[in-house]
């Protein structure tokens, strides 16, 4: 009995079955929470990377200006293709908050469990969020000021000052052109409609009679944006320098950050008559802007060419017109410079008046060509459009918002 006993005691036979019976619940339990926890690792890794690209995404619009809307659809079109739970557009609360130079986003929801559906819990929650603040530093900037000043700017400014205009001379001027007539008449006899009465041109008459010209509000307005320019936050780091044009490019002023030599550089341009040739002047324009620089110093700025023109080009050795030529864009946009463009939209041809018949087709048949080209001839995001009156405003102080824009170089730091 002794000797049985023994062995029995020392036998280890079926034991390890016994132990794993009532090991096994427990070895379930640890691996079923184990992928459960795993899972929601790796959905809580996957929402924050949604999170992360939909906070840079609005913070890079919000530095432009957008409003809150805006920047919310921004991070939600971001956000949404990236989240990896289902119906995540329904399924998970996405929080998109934009004070001052901070962009916060936070996004909450839940994600499916397996073994702890067995102990009742269905869902395991989901949380992420990220912040942007929105940093800037100046950059040193040259805006060059670029005017179309022949005859196409010397307009009464808006269509019913035009008629009024026009009307007032009936019936010897009824269909007299609203130009001074695209010949300014400078000598006081000159020809094309130049002198309508007692040797005053039509831009001359105007201003006497109270009409608005179009080439005034431009000019005052740039005035207005260059002060804006020079003596707001980036003064110490913004100079500006002006030019006009017909068929050859005016500096009026190099680079400069005195605002009172600038605005007087603008009264004093002197207006020209009759066409204009971009070509022409374009090598030249290149070589007195120069090539751009990264901004970091003084002698090494950023630069923007602010166009401003209706775009129509004589051809050279002819009476014909064509559009501004890419080519000419293209040449002001290298070297790192920005090319603005204000269209400033040639005047319908039914309102203008004292055109011949074959003038009238040219400028008609050109006139839907201009808008395209321009719109092309400009740098990504930076085309402006004006017509009269307040648009001419508008756009100018658009223009120079981007400016300020531009003359920031801005981080994110998350």
């Amino acid at each position: 009995m002794r000797s049985l006993f023994r062995r029995f005691k020392d036998d280890r036979s079926g034991q390890f079955s016994i132990m794993t019976i009532v090991a096994m619940p427990m070895l379930l339990a640890a691996g079923g929470l184990a992928m459960d926890l795993s899972n929601q690792q790796r959905f809580d890794t996957e929402l924050q990377n949604a999170v992360d690209a939909g906070t840079l995404a609005g913070a890079a619009i919000a530095y432009e200006g957008a409003t809150q809307n805006e920047i919310r659809d921004r991070v939600r079109a971001y956000f949404l293709p990236m989240c990896p739970i289902p119906a995540c557009e329904t399924a998970v609360t996405l929080s998109v908050t934009f004070a001052s130079d901070r962009l916060t986003v936070t996004a909450n929801g839940n994600v499916g469990t397996h073994f702890m559906k067995m102990f009742g819990r269905n869902t395991m929650p989901l949380n992420a969020d990220a912040q942007v603040t929105l940093k800037s530093v100046p950059a040193h900037y040259e805006v060059h000021m670029v005017l179309d000043n022949t005859g196409s700017m010397n307009i009464i400014d808006g269509v019913a000052n035009i008629r009024a205009f026009r009307n007032q001379f009936n019936p010897w001027g009824a269909t007299s052109c609203a130009f001074a007539c695209h010949d300014r008449g400078s000598d006081g006899r000159g020809g094309d409609g130049g002198v309508w009465n007692q040797g005053e041109t039509g831009a001359q008459m105007a201003r006497r009679l109270g009409f608005p010209l179009r080439e005034d509000r431009l000019r005052d307005e740039m005035i207005d944006q260059a002060r804006v320019l020079l003596t707001g936050p980036f003064a110490t780091r913004v100079k500006v320098a002006t030019y006009d044009f017909d068929w050859w490019v005016f500096q009026r002023i190099a680079p400069s950050s005195n605002f009172g030599q600038v605005k007087n550089s603008i009264e004093n341009m002197r207006w020209h008559s009759p066409g204009t040739n971009h070509n022409w002047f374009a090598n030249e324009l290149a070589r007195l802007v120069g090539p751009a620089g990264d901004g970091q110093t003084a002698t090494n700025p950023r630069k923007a060419i602010v166009l401003i023109t209706d775009g129509v080009s004589q051809i050279n050795g002819s009476s014909e017109y064509e559009p501004i030529r890419q080519s000419t864009c293209d040449l002001w946009k290298q070297q790192g410079r920005e090319l603005f463009v204000l269209n400033m939209v040639y005047p319908d041809p039914a309102e203008i008046g004292a055109m011949d018949g074959n003038l009238w087709r040219k400028i008609s048949t050109l006139h839907p060509q201009l808008e395209p080209a321009l719109q092309a001839c400009a740098s990504p995001g930076k085309y402006f459009r004006a017509e009269y009156g307040a648009s001419i405003d508008q756009a100018l102080e658009s223009i120079r918002v981007a400016i300020e824009r531009d003359a920031r170089q801005m981080y994110l730091a998350m």
